[in-house]
Parts: structure tokens; C-alpha cells; sequence
């Protein structure tokens, strides 16, 4: 089992179990034919969210990638949203928790983010692009 420890400035540590990862909703839309490469992967937005209940904490993670051609031309886009389930164990985490467990979650949701837009430019007879790997500045 994956377990999530977070840290904040007060004595206090919060635990969650990670339980499963479900993809929610992906779209991945060609919009134009006859690009001129190289291809430039945008990402426009990451959004973390977090919710609770019982003793389950769900964190929704959103994306919204665009690739454009050398005249900046949209090409093609993908919007994906997955969700991370974790048990956590004792008192339910405050928001101060849920921040800090994000960089966790973002880095594990991250990893299936480059597969996806790999594999879907590719399918989508594109050059397959290639996201880096997640690179988060050490907390201070």
C-alpha cells in the first residue's frame, strides 16, 4: 500500500492510505490537419481539488493541454480529469494537510498525464509529444 504522510508547521501529521486511481473524463480533440511541425505542447491549467468524507479523502486532479504548430496554430487539445481515493486513519485533514498531500498526489497523477498525452497524439497520427517529468521545488 502507498501511504501519504503530510506535514505542516504544527505538531501534526495526517495519513491516507492510497485506495485506487480512477480516469473520470478525458477528451482529446484534433482540431486541424495539415500542421507545420515542430509541435509545442501548452499546458493551460492544473487544477487540485479535494474533498472528504467518512473516513475517505478524494483528490480530483484536472488538466488542460493544447499542442500548437510553428505558427502557433491550435492543433490539438486534451482535457482529462482523474480522481485519487485515499483511507485516512484518525482525525480527517485539515486544508493545511490536503495542501501539502497535493504535491504527492499531483507527482503520482502526473505520471499517467505524459502516457495519456503520448499516446493520444499519437493515435491521433500526430508526432507523439512528450511531457516531462514532474519536477517540484523541495518544500522549504
Amino acid at each position: 500500500a502507498i501511504t501519504l504522510e503530510a506535514y505542516v508547521e504544527e505538531p501534526f501529521s495526517a495519513r491516507a492510505e492510497f485506495v485506487t486511481m480512477t480516469l473520470v473524463s478525458v477528451e482529446s480533440q484534433l482540431k486541424h490537419f495539415g500542421h507545420r511541425l515542430p509541435l509545442t505542447l501548452v499546458c493551460d491549467s492544473t487544477n487540485v481539488t479535494y474533498s472528504h468524507g467518512n473516513d475517505l479523502l478524494v483528490f480530483s486532479v484536472a488538466y488542460a493541454l493544447r499542442a500548437t504548430d510553428m505558427r502557433e496554430k491550435e492543433i490539438w487539445v486534451l482535457s482529462c480529469r482523474f480522481d485519487l481515493l485515499y483511507r485516512f486513519a484518525g482525525t480527517p485533514p485539515t486544508q493545511d494537510d490536503a495542501d501539502a498531500m497535493s504535491r504527492s498526489v499531483l507527482t503520482l497523477a502526473h505520471n499517467y498525464l505524459r502516457e495519456l498525452a503520448h499516446s493520444f497524439t499519437q493515435l491521433s497520427n500526430l508526432p507523439p509529444l512528450v511531457i516531462d517529468v514532474a519536477k517540484f521545488p523541495e518544500p522549504e
